[in-house]
């Protein structure tokens, strides 16, 4: 069906109107509306330009993460420094902050780099969670800088981004009679 709205948007409205016809009207127009924004979202899919780009982006990124857990393997003393144990950790702590999501990721990166280390390749505990934070860390070091990256070649000066901060502080605050310190 998402593919079908990608490239066909009124068969698969016709496909659902045909399946929709024991169901409230309402519902009906929700599904269609929700079809509608599947296509729109997926409308990238339509353009093969477009798709090789996703995918090309998406090996890059994939690469350059695996690839900087590399030396932290030698610095934990980890036993199996391949590249599958590599992709084994990125992919757990993938699935953990995408099933287990919390403040920043910290749980999850930890909780992921425990279960692919400690119970999939049978290394320390210590050495697993050890790893784990250092690697959230690193990751939130790179995320940190690339934003601040995208700031500076945006030209925002970094005054006019506090001077913004505060505004929307003080009209949060003036909206929900909140007395400023």
């Amino acid at each position: 069906l998402v593919v079908l709205s990608t490239t066909q948007r009124a068969a698969s409205l016709r496909i659902v109107n045909s399946l929709g016809r024991f169901l409230p009207t309402r519902w009906v127009d929700i599904t269609n509306d929700a079809v509608g924004h599947v296509a729109e979202g997926f409308g990238a899919f339509a353009k093969p330009r477009d798709v090789l780009l996703i995918v090309m982006d998406s090996l890059l990124l994939w690469g350059i993460t695996i690839v900087s857990f590399a030396p932290l393997y030698w610095a934990f003393d980890l036993q199996e420094k391949t590249l599958v144990s590599l992709i084994v950790v990125r992919v757990m702590i993938s699935v953990f902050i995408t099933v287990l999501p919390t403040p920043a990721f910290l749980g999850s990166f930890s909780a992921g780099a425990i279960v692919a280390l400690r119970d999939v390749m049978g290394e320390g505990v210590v050495a697993a969670a050890g790893f784990g934070v250092l690697v959230w860390a690193l990751n939130t070091l790179l995320v940190f800088g690339a934003g601040l990256l995208m700031v500076i070649l945006e030209g925002s000066p970094f005054r006019d981004l506090w001077w913004r901060s505060t505004q929307s502080e003080a009209s949060r605050q003036s909206t929900t009679g909140e007395m400023a310190e």
